[in-house]
């Protein structure tokens, strides 16, 4: 009996041990956010227009230009910022230069080069624009909520190349602001400057992560191991000792 329940036992922990997998989220690349400072990246929605749509004087775009120090992978972007409503339109593409011939976002939500020169369009397998349904929206302290919203499938960034992440709401009532980063730098804003629209660098880099959210086995560490290998033996033991048992009192004639 005492066998039997060892045996039992052993293989309940074996099976559970073997058959965690985990959820292993990595954050590859981060700019954490400042709670204090926000640079407003919005286009008002028109009821009349699903898509976004640019008033002059009320709306801007903001641009964060980073590198990555090694290659990375990932199927996760977040940002931070404050509260809003509205669908949002997300666009990597790789870097160029701050303006080059460039249009803000357009009415399907991608970000798009005017010039075939420095035609880019975006990186993302999925390029939206994301729903509300879509962007995942937690509020973390305050009045700072972080956002997400998942690829469809992973990008991989190179180490040697510039890039730049493009995050814009089409607001009803709450027009989104983008959480500054803690880091120094500087990120480009689309937005009204003498008489027209221009891009204009603005103080401070912009808050983002970017997470590769792969499933992977847990690995079992080795006092797990040693505990295995102690409980088999001592299920080899008992099992010797029943057969001699058995033997003794059921000799054969």
């Amino acid at each position: 009996m005492q066998s039997q329940s060892l045996t039992f036992l052993a293989a309940t922990i074996i099976a559970s041990l073997f058959s965690i997998d985990a959820y292993a989220s990595t954050v590859v690349y981060e700019q954490a956010p400042n709670t204090s400072y926000f640079s407003q990246s919005a286009v008002f929605n028109d009821p009349t227009d699903t898509g976004f749509n640019w008033t002059i004087g009320t709306d801007s775009q903001s641009f964060e230009y980073f590198g990555v120090a090694s290659n990375i992978s990932f199927n996760r972007i977040g940002w931070y910022g404050n509260n809003a409503d509205g669908d949002f339109a997300v666009d990597l593409f790789s870097e160029t230069c701050y303006s080059c011939g460039a249009t803000p976002v357009n009415g399907s939500g991608t970000f798009t080069h005017a010039s075939s020169v420095y035609e880019s369009a975006t990186l993302l397998p999925n390029p939206g624009p994301f729903s509300q349904v879509q962007v995942h929206k937690a509020l973390v302290s305050g009045s700072l909520f972080s956002y997400y919203i998942d690829l469809t499938s992973t990008l991989t960034l190179d180490h040697t190349q510039g890039y730049a992440l493009s995050v814009v709401n089409n607001y009803s009532s709450l027009p989104f602001g983008w959480a500054l980063s803690n880091t120094t730098g500087n990120h480009v804003q689309y937005a009204q400057a003498y008489a027209g629209y221009k891009f204009l660098p603005s103080y401070g880099d912009l808050a983002f992560t970017l997470t590769n959210t792969l499933v992977s086995a847990v690995p079992l560490p080795a006092a797990v191991w040693l505990m295995l290998t102690g409980l088999m033996t001592m299920l080899g033991v008992n099992s010797r000792r029943s057969r001699c048992k058995n033997a003794l009192l059921n000799p054969k004639n």
